[in-house]
This record gives structure tokens, C-alpha cells and sequence, in this order.
């Protein structure tokens, strides 16, 4: 299918069907596979923006979002759902560019808040999940990705003195209010390439782990192995497509989205991991596989608005000099998180449980 500028209205040109993108999206009209040779997500995040025409007449231009060196232009008109896709795909990027680094700099002097912040919005629904499970006094139990520890310890005093609970993370200076618990022990572990105690817990929990890791389905074997015949393995990862999602605007903080998961992207993240976690488990031979999803509508202004004014923050070195964001639009979106008038939905957080086979 191909669209041209010129060749039809603007709304029509504007309509892309299923074949291309498996949805109904909205997006420039020069932005087409016949102009460019490119797909159509491709386009809509590296083309510069065209000389005159906008998706629903919006004017006589583009409205740029994102500027900068050629690493991810868009502009009005691409809508949450492009760009869900072009995030998604990792679209426009050569393979040698992608580093596969975590993300998130341990060594950011506010990455403890973001931690924290983190957990504020997403422990409550990761308790009650593990209530259902039915940790108990006496098991053991391991948390991957333990960050600040708020789970770790609940897990802790759960197991109580009978129990115990291996923290494990790339970082676990964060865990020190925890060094005198004497059922708790705290690991520097590499997921990636290191193996954790084979068949040793009664529970295995990781939340946004998985979904960062390149080798997904090596993670997900190397955590199967280390629970006990009959325990349990809890995967919780995200389904990104609805975060900020708003009655505000259609594309409210689209641009930021788009920017922030397609650097994500590069350094190994699957912005729907979640949906990964359940079909992986499954292929693991597990039982009793069940998933579900959450998520929390953001107050502006909030703790919870503060972890994703953190998350731009944490990612503005690398926006910046990548070119994917301008600063003045960095501040803008800030403004817009802090702004107790706006409302936007999280990610779906998918919790997936299974058991070990006996």
C-alpha cells in the first residue's frame, strides 16, 4: 500500500490500514513509504518534518515534538498508537548502534527517589499478588531486582525468623537499612550472565527486570531453575501502549513517549514485556500459569507524577545529546507531570505466576 502527498485528501492520506501497523493510525501525510522507501513507523519517528501539510488539517505545518540530529523527529499528528509501534519495533535504528546497557545510570544522584517512587505506585498490587500466592512464615523466597528493598522486606518479616530472602540486584547499596536482618541476604548478581541458586526458593519474584534484558527467554529459564519443585515464579513487566494516555489530549506527552522508549528501546527494552513473560512461563513447562494487569491513574502533581518527572530527568543526558528531545520541551513536559489539572494512566503492569512442576 502506498500514499503520496497530493494523491488524496489529507484525512485520507492520513489513514493507514492493518496491513501496515495490526491498528487504525493517524500520522503525517508526507510521511509514506512511497516517499521515502522507509516502513511506516520508520518514517513517522525519523523523518524531518514536512514543509506544509499536518494529519486533520491541524494547520499549515508541522507542529515538531521532538527535534534534533536525525535520531527522531515527530511532530502532531503521530499518534499514541504510531508511536507505540515505532518504539515497539525499534524502528530506524541500525542493529551496531544498539547498546544493550541498562538504562538507568545506578550512579544518578536521584535514582534512589526514582526507586522509591517507583515502588509507591506499583507495591500494594505486587503484595496482595503475593498474599494470593500464599508466602508464608517459613519459605524462601528470592527477589530479583530488589532496588530500594521495600518488597524485600515485606517478604522478610512475611517469612519471619524461620524463613528466609535472597535480594539480588546490580546494586545493592540501596539495600543497607536491610544488613542486619539476619533473614536476609543481599547478592550483586548479573541476570545476564550469572546463575542463581538452583532450586532453592518456595517463591521467585521479579518486577521490570525481565523486560530490560536482551536474552529474555535465557532470564526467564536461568529464574525457573533456581525455584524449589512446586514453588512459585512471579514475573511482573509492563505493557507500555496506554501510558499517558489522557483526557487532555490525544497525544499528551506522545513526543515525550515516543522519545524516552525509543532510547529505552536501544538498550535492550521490551516496552510490552509483560505480554513476553506469559507466553515464555508457558514454554517453560509451567503450571497453573495465570496473568493480569494493572495500572493506577496519575494525579499531576503527586508522588506517583514525580517518579515519571524523575524518569525524563534520569534519561535527559542521553535525550539531549542524542538529539531526541529539546531542553525547552524537557521543561515543558515537566511542567505538564507537576500540573495538578492533568490525569494520564500508567503502563499495565501484567503479573504472571506459574509453579514448578513437582
Amino acid at each position: 500500500m502506498e500514499f503520496s502527498p497530493g494523491a488524496a485528501e489529507p484525512d485520507q492520506q492520513c489513514v493507514q490500514h492493518r496491513e501496515l501497523l495490526g491498528e487504525f493510525t493517524e500520522w503525517s501525510a508526507h510521511a509514506t513509504p512511497a516517499s521515502t522507501g522507509r516502513s511506516v513507523a520508520d518514517n513517522c519517528l525519523r523523518l524531518p518534518p514536512p514543509p506544509a501539510l499536518n494529519c486533520h488539517g491541524r494547520g499549515a505545518g508541522p507542529v515538531p515534538s521532538v527535534g534534533g540530529r536525525g535520531h527522531g523527529t515527530t511532530w502532531k499528528g503521530c499518534s499514541m498508537s504510531m508511536v507505540e509501534n515505532a518504539t515497539r519495533n525499534g524502528v530506524g535504528i541500525p542493529e551496531a548502534e544498539k547498546p544493550k546497557e541498562y538504562v538507568f545510570d545506578q550512579t544518578w544522584d536521584r535514582e534512589s527517589e526514582r526507586l522509591r517512587t517507583n515502588e509507591a505506585i506499583w507495591d500494594p498490587g505486587t503484595i496482595e499478588r503475593l498474599e494470593r500466592i500464599g508466602v508464608t512464615e517459613g519459605w524462601s523466597a528470592l527477589e530479583v531486582g530488589a532496588g530500594s528493598g521495600s518488597i524485600t522486606g515485606w517478604l522478610a518479616d512475611r517469612v519471619g525468623p524461620r524463613g528466609r530472602v535472597m535480594a539480588v540486584d546490580l546494586e545493592t547499596s540501596r539495600l543497607d537499612w536491610l544488613r542486619g536482618t539476619p533473614n536476609v541476604e543481599a547478592v550483586t548478581l548479573d541476570l545476564r550472565h550469572e546463575e542463581l541458586p538452583a532450586a532453592a526458593f518456595d517463591v521467585v519474584h521479579a518486577r521490570m527486570v525481565v523486560q530490560h534484558l536482551e536474552d529474555r527467554a535465557g532470564a526467564i529459564a536461568r529464574l525457573v531453575r533456581a525455584v524449589k519443585p512446586g514453588g512459585v515464579l512471579f514475573l511482573e513487566d509492563t505493557d507500555s501502549l496506554p501510558l499517558f494516555r489522557s483526557a487532555v489530549a490525544e497525544d499528551f506527552l506522545a513526543d515525550v513517549k515516543a522519545a524516552g522508549y525509543g532510547l529505552m528501546r536501544r538498550s535492550g527494552h521490551e516496552p510490552r514485556g509483560g505480554h513476553f513473560d506469559l507466553e515464555a512461563v508457558l514454554a517453560q513447562g509451567l503450571e497453573e500459569v495465570s496473568a493480569e494487569g494493572r495500572a493506577v491513574m496519575v494525579h499531576g502533581g503527586s508522588r506517583q507524577a514525580r517518579h515519571y518527572m524523575l524518569w525524563l530527568e534520569s534519561l535527559r543526558p542521553r535525550l539531549l545529546a542524542e538529539g531526541l528531545l529539546e531542553e525547552a520541551r524537557i521543561e515543558e513536559a515537566l511542567r505538564e507531570m507537576a500540573d495538578p489539572g492533568n490525569r494520564w494512566l500508567t503502563q499495565v503492569l501484567i503479573s504472571t505466576v506459574g509453579r514448578r512442576p513437582r
